[in-house]
């Protein structure tokens, strides 16, 4: 083998595991695992690693599939993410923005923070407002299209409500807290998520505990066999199609149709037929292919670059030519950069 071969080899060895680590429910040993095993192979063989085993990010995607438990993926969305995560990260980035802010405060050298009736009303609407979205993207998740877009809108007027209190509330001081007050409670705040998290847990295990039968057989009790209505279960068929594996509604359609035909002509309860439907949707998320433009990682870096493009004009337009410009700009151009390689990735 030359040194170019070999340097090919170790480059697409150092890009399959980046992606490995990537995939929900590959932990280091896994990843360990795969890139010895491939490089066992090929030096066996002889073969080159793209020969052998093809692009190192389609194959990492399909080495975690076949790893991965069906039920663990099912539980997850197109992100790789249970609606769990999605409530933790709202909660989390209200604990980011209290520590966060609090440095910033202490840096700066003011160690106490006044407050206004402004900025205590402010500041409460938006980190509700952050929880509330985390909670929208939890409901999406979990396949509950309806409570989704209710939560969406009470996220809405949380949001239009901090805007009003920012500027239109009274700015007379009402008070003032010692700067670290703001990361102690952000500390607080994650310890309390970590404990009901912790407690959820446990209730989901017990839960889903083996009971005794009459029979003397064990079984597992299941929301799935409470799923006794076909017209709900085919409903939360296309909530999981469309929210959690984010298919096109059009597509959602066609299959929650032919399922539904299929139970008309068989007379069988969906839940017999079928399976849990957790289940049943990943498996027709996975034949479907392709997902909605909203899913894809080439919108939400646009819209990263739109962020980025309008908070640094209004740098411009204010004269503020210091480092909150230039770092905005070399965030722009990084989203940019991953855009474009992002595109040219799909062309090819």
């Amino acid at each position: 083998m030359t040194a170019q071969h070999s340097e090919t080899h170790e480059k697409w060895a150092a890009s399959l595991e980046l992606r490995l680590a990537l995939q929900p429910g590959m932990d280091r040993a896994a990843v360990e695992d795969v890139i010895q095993e491939t490089a066992e192979y090929c030096a066996e063989t002889g073969e080159h690693p793209r020969e052998a085993f093809g692009d190192p990010d389609e194959y990492a995607v399909r080495v975690a599939r076949e790893r991965d438990p069906v039920g663990e993926r099912a539980g997850r969305d197109w992100a790789g993410l249970r609606p769990a995560d999605h409530l933790r990260a709202g909660v989390y980035g209200v604990v980011v923005l209290l520590v966060v802010g609090s440095g910033l405060a202490l840096v700066r050298g003011e160690w106490w923070v006044e407050l206004t009736f402004a900025s205590v009303a402010g500041s409460v609407l938006v980190m509700a407002a952050m929880v509330a979205t985390g909670t929208v993207l939890a409901l999406r998740a979990a396949g509950r299209a309806r409570a989704a877009a209710a939560a969406a809108v009470g996220t809405l007027v949380l949001v239009v409500a901090g805007a009003i209190a920012f500027l239109g509330l009274p700015r007379d001081p009402v008070g003032r807290l010692p700067a670290w007050a703001f990361a102690a409670g952000g500390v607080l705040l994650a310890l309390l998520g970590r404990w009901l998290e912790s407690s959820a847990r446990t209730r989901r295990k017990a839960a889903t505990a083996p009971v005794q039968k009459a029979d003397g057989t064990d079984s597992a009790v299941s929301v799935e066999a409470d799923a006794s209505d076909t017209d709900q279960w085919l409903g939360h068929l296309g909530g999981l199609l469309s929210g959690r594996h984010g298919l096109p509604r059009n597509r959602v359609r066609q299959l929650v149709t032919d399922a539904r035909l299929h139970l008309a002509a068989t007379g069988a309860a969906p839940a017999e037929e079928f399976g849990p439907v957790e289940v049943y949707a990943l498996e027709l998320a996975e034949q479907a292919g392709g997902r909605a433009w909203w899913t894809r990682d080439g919108t939400y870096l646009a819209l990263t670059g739109v962020l980025f493009a309008g908070y640094g004009l209004d740098r411009l337009v204010d004269g503020d030519y210091g480092w909150a410009l230039w770092g905005c700009a070399a965030a722009l151009a990084l989203t940019l950069w991953l855009l474009t390689a992002q595109l040219l990735k799909t062309r090819t």
